[in-house]
């Protein structure tokens, strides 16, 4: 369940800044269709010192396309590529198709 999931991660952060929880949190809005909330999320994370927070690169790509926003999709994905191993294939793919 996504809202006793968003309860749980929210109650967290508040007790205690993990900042992993901001990926989760941002992952959650992005399921359910809230993609500010989720962009925002993504981007509190990647200015993280977590050591997932390059994962949010990817993310926060997939949010920008759900805008219809290619753009800062792409800045992203080239980011990706140039910080992580993570869904970089994927996301080296992804800047081909993209216009």
């Amino acid at each position: 369940n996504y809202q006793e999931a968003l309860a749980l991660f929210s109650a967290t952060t508040d007790s205690g800044r993990n900042p992993s929880i901001l990926l989760y949190e941002g992952n959650v809005y992005l399921v359910t269709g809230r993609t500010e909330e989720a962009i925002g999320r993504f981007e509190e994370h990647i200015f993280s010192e977590d050591s997932l927070r390059f994962r949010s690169y990817w993310y926060l790509a997939l949010a920008h396309l759900k805008n219809n926003d290619p753009v800062k999709a792409k800045t992203n994905l080239l980011q990706l590529t140039r910080t992580t191993t993570f869904k970089k294939k994927e996301a080296e793919q992804l800047l081909k198709e993209l216009p």
